[in-house]
């Protein structure tokens, strides 16, 4: 939470690696509010966090607003079908991502 709001506040950073650091699903909700508004994030990595469907929904509410991020990375995460569906529908409003990586997040064919 703390970092998110750090997010917030800055206007400059482009890439954020939090990969492998348990930030769950609070964590992701966390950053996902920041990312609402900010205006140069381009690149989110957050593979290996133990983000389940919960923490994707909230990913893909600020996704349907962001004007900034092209890269997404939770790989090895618990996204599901709940989260997967989730993403892909916020990317059909969504014309800036161009990278999305759900590998090895137990989603279904």
């Amino acid at each position: 939470a703390l970092l998110a709001a750090g997010l917030r506040d800055n206007d400059s950073i482009e890439v954020l690696d939090l990969s492998s650091n348990r930030i769950a699903d609070k964590g992701a909700a966390s950053l996902a509010e920041a990312l609402a508004g900010h205006a140069a994030l381009r690149r989110l990595d957050l593979h290996c966090n133990a983000v389940t469907g919960l923490g994707a929904v909230a990913l893909a509410a600020a996704l349907e607003g962001s004007r900034s991020l092209a890269e997404l990375d939770l790989e090895a995460n618990a996204v599901g079908d709940q989260g997967a569906l989730a993403l892909a529908n916020a990317l059909a409003a969504n014309d800036v991502v161009t990278h999305l990586n759900l590998r090895w997040n137990m989603v279904s064919e």
